[in-house]
């Protein structure tokens, strides 16, 4: 996961279901964090973040991320449910819409079907 610090702003490139990358019009600045799907997840990155100027980036690593939601717990709980919020990937939008179809999993919250999206395998 990174953080962003000052400087100019990112471009944000997106693979899609064919695994061809696309500039998508998101726009992170100072203060934004990318990576936290990847991180929480552990699973496959599914962007990739393009400075248009300099920046300043922190890095947390998954061990540190680890140790630092053992002891805050609820700040894994929050990045979840903002990363439920905000996702916007095709894949991901249309996986979900795949589990809806499921009737047994038809009312499960968007949280759990997450939870077991990232698990599953091609």
């Amino acid at each position: 996961m990174y953080f962003i610090k000052g400087g100019g702003n990112c471009r944000v490139k997106v693979r899609d279901h064919m695994g061809r990358e696309k500039l998508q019009q998101t726009k992170l600045g100072d203060g934004d964090h990318f990576g936290e799907v990847a991180l929480i997840y552990d699973c496959a990155r599914s962007a990739t973040v393009i400075s248009d100027d300099y920046n300043t980036f922190a890095r947390l690593e998954k061990q540190r991320f680890r140790q630092v939601i053992a002891e805050y717990p609820e700040w894994e709980t929050h990045l979840k449910e903002n990363a439920i919020k905000s996702y916007r990937d095709q894949r991901i939008q249309f996986i979900l819409r795949m589990f809806r179809r499921v009737e047994y999993l038809a009312n499960f919250d968007d949280a759990v079907l997450f939870d077991l999206m990232f698990k599953l395998e091609p």
